[in-house]
């Protein structure tokens, strides 16, 4: 009996703190996200095309585990920059039209608009010094 109640209890610890790490893991991923405006295809023209500051899109989904990989580390690139472009965040699922029109096929696909225009354009889930070397000299 006492050896059940011991299983138990390690069962219920392992439990509870498997429920800390999630809870920890969706806080840490809500900070993460403050940076990214989501945008969809309604406010995409006002918030993309028609914005005075180079605007990085992601084209991502919420089941896309890259998406969310690549996330902490264009916010660190977005710091490093120093305010010379803003993230939005547009999800592929919801806007299809925008989708679309710039011809995303896989996700995360990264464009940088810069005066309304699509300027450079990265696929899939890419390392620090590649992104870096792609949408550095436009910046």
């Amino acid at each position: 009996m006492e050896r059940k109640r011991k299983a138990k209890r390690k069962i219920n610890h392992r439990r509870r703190k498997k429920g800390i790490n999630s809870i920890n893991a969706f806080i840490n991923r809500e900070v993460c996200l403050s940076l990214f405006q989501d945008i969809n295809d309604a406010s995409f023209d006002k918030e993309v095309l028609q914005s005075l500051v180079p605007v990085l899109v992601e084209f991502g989904a919420e089941w896309c585990g890259p998406c969310r990989q690549m996330e902490p580390l264009l916010e660190q690139l977005a710091t490093e920059w120093n305010g010379k472009v803003r993230l939005a965040k547009l999800d592929v699922d919801e806007s299809v039209n925008t989708v679309l029109q710039y011809q995303v096929m896989s996700v995360p696909t990264l464009i940088l608009f810069i005066h309304g225009e699509a300027r450079q354009r990265v696929s899939g889930k890419q390392p620090r010094d590649r992104l870096v070397e792609k949408f550095s000299p436009f910046l």
